[in-house]
């Protein structure tokens, strides 16, 4: 499972479609991730995006911010800036240039 988000990332994971990759219900699936990993599925996912992200931020410098989010699995530069500034404390673009 965890190797299935880390190379999705740009795909659908809510918790609906990993507790069908997994044949159990939404609840029952939320339960056994915070269970096994100490967060919510959803936090988990956020938190591999903003590291996704970060990586491109700094090793892809030819890519626009707008294509490292989608990449990263946002669906949008606006949606990318909100999460990166409350995880990191600085914009993409900041992140970029430090």
């Amino acid at each position: 499972l965890i190797d299935f988000i880390d190379h999705n990332l740009g795909s659908d994971l809510s918790v609906e479609s990993l507790a069908s990759l997994i044949g159990v219900t939404p609840n029952y699936f939320s339960l056994l991730f915070r269970d096994t990993f100490g967060e919510p599925p959803h936090r988990y996912v956020m938190q591999k995006r903003i590291e996704r992200a970060a990586y491109l931020l700094r090793h892809e410098l030819n890519q626009s911010i707008t294509d490292v989010a989608l990449v990263a699995g946002f669906s949008s530069q606006a949606h990318l800036t909100y999460a990166f500034r409350c995880h990191k404390g600085l914009t993409p673009a900041r992140w970029r240039k430090s």
